[in-house]
């Protein structure tokens, strides 16, 4: 069977996933795809669509997302405590039996400590990365949806009296 390169290159262009992943789906050898776009000069195709451009954006802004999501997890059981301490002073002239002179210090300090997890913050950062999660397959068209077995779903089949009874017969 001829390999469709056509297919792929429309893959690429349209931003249907990596190289890697176009070249499994058509059943093309890697090196074979990956000569023919860099012969081809798909990258330079791929700059001139607009629509390619707002997904690698899109794309962009989400790892970058991502990385800021990680940053939040390492610090969503840290506090930030923050203490204010004032000191006053007055000179007071005894011979006219008045102040002459009041100076008011304010010291900040600052202090990280662990404490409770942030479940609002925790809630929050599940949200993003469920959003980060439907745009990158909306992206790539929902080709990269894990089978059933990779993601953690298990699919019963129909179940009658007598399988429930044997099995559990089995069990006692």
């Amino acid at each position: 069977m001829p390999a469709d390169f056509a297919a792929a290159k429309a893959d690429f262009l349209s931003g249907a996933g990596s190289l890697a992943d176009i070249a499994r789906r058509h059943g093309i050898k890697y090196s074979t795809l990956h000569y023919r776009a860099k012969k081809e000069n798909w990258d330079s195709q791929l700059a001139e669509d607009p629509a390619a451009q707002r997904r690698e954006r899109i794309i962009t802004l989400s790892d970058r997302l991502l990385d800021k999501i990680e940053q939040s997890i390492n610090e969503i059981d840290r506090c930030i405590m923050k203490t204010k301490e004032k000191t006053k002073t007055v000179e007071y002239d005894y011979d006219l039996k008045k102040p002459v002179a009041e100076t008011v210090e304010e010291k900040e300090n600052i202090e990280i400590i662990d404490g409770m997890i942030d479940k609002m913050g925790l809630k929050q950062l599940v949200s993003t990365l469920k959003d980060i999660k439907d745009i990158q397959l909306s992206i790539s068209g929902g080709d990269n949806i894990p089978e059933d077995d990779e993601c953690g779903v298990v699919v019963l089949g129909q179940v009658d009296e007598t399988t429930l009874e044997q099995e559990s017969e089995e069990i006692f």
